[in-house]
């Protein structure tokens, strides 16, 4: 009898590593398919992409990467999120999303937004995403990577004093 039992707990060991197994392999499915979790947020997100290549499949050449990498950040968040590839698309997507709303202050969390044939013609739009202090994280035109590439000031003056574009804040619900 005491070697059956020895059997048995044998067994029931066995049984419940492969339900551990299971059981993480389905948290792992659950928050693939509906989101994380976690408490991070967006900028906690985004700046984990600091200084790699946000959107290695490069659906947009890299100079042009930055609706696809702002995609990829908030993919994150919201696994289902549509991969967009120009700022006037990502604009549109980001109106039409229940999940988002627009806002007027530019704070840690705030998408910001200057989308392309929203000024004069002289300046391609830009995506990024606050980090904190006014500092906004986005694609680099040059190297690809994810990096802090403009203060808010900057981003005023580029994409609305030089190039007349709009701006536009969004911010996950």
């Amino acid at each position: 009898m005491n070697k059956l039992l020895k059997q048995i707990v044998a067994f029931l060991v066995e049984v419940t590593k492969e339900l551990k197994k299971q059981t993480k392999l389905i948290e792992e499915i659950h928050a693939t398919v509906v989101g994380s979790s976690d408490t991070k947020s967006l900028a906690d997100h985004a700046e984990d992409f600091l200084g790699t290549d946000a959107s290695p499949a490069d659906i947009a050449p890299d100079e042009l990467g930055c609706a696809e990498s702002v995609s990829m950040v908030i993919r994150k968040i919201l696994p289902d999120f549509k991969i967009e590839t120009a700022t006037w698309l990502m604009k549109d997507q980001l109106d039409a999303d229940s999940r988002f709303k627009r806002v007027t202050e530019a704070e840690r969390d705030v998408i910001i937004l200057s989308p392309t044939y929203s000024g004069n013609g002289t300046v391609v739009g830009h995506v990024g995403i606050f980090g904190g202090s006014e500092r906004i994280m986005s694609n680099s035109s040059t190297s690809g990577t994810w990096e802090y590439n403009y203060t808010l000031q900057k981003w005023v003056d580029y994409y609305r004093g030089k190039g007349g574009l709009k701006i536009y804040y969004y911010k996950l619900k």
